[in-house]
């Protein structure tokens, strides 16, 4: 039985998100996060969906206040967070596992430990196969 897993590496927010518009053949999409439309296309094209790992540094975990523009205002939320209440959002009831992989070795200079950090990523995908 396949497992399909949408990997992401999750960007810290500024304190106003834009409003962006794109498109999808004919279909015009608008979307606020940078990963939003590539997980929307996704979704819809797929439909299956089971998890979306999302690899974060501790800054991309932290909450922070923000607005979006022509949307909400005084947001106070992590990036992560933002991005699961969008798609969630978008696709409700969908039954995608979304899995933090927070890590402090990303935030780190020392490349030794990002490549651990990596590998455990690995790992845990190849574990999801069995």
């Amino acid at each position: 039985m396949d497992y399909n897993i949408i990997i992401l590496s999750i960007s810290t927010l500024r304190k106003q998100v834009d409003k962006c518009v794109g498109r999808w053949g004919d279909k015009k999409i608008t979307y606020y996060s940078q990963l939003e439309p590539v997980s929307r296309v996704l979704i819809e094209e797929k439909g299956n969906i089971d998890e979306v790992l999302a690899i974060c540094t501790t800054k991309a975990i932290e909450k922070t206040e923000f607005s979006e523009e022509d949307g909400e205002s005084n947001l106070v939320m992590s990036a992560y967070d933002y991005y699961v209440k969008r798609i969630n959002g978008a696709f409700p009831n969908n039954g995608i596992k979304f899995t933090q992989c927070p890590s402090n070795a990303f935030d780190e200079k020392n490349e030794i430990e990002k490549e651990n950090a990596i590998v455990e990523v690995a790992r845990y995908i190849l574990n999801k196969k069995k």
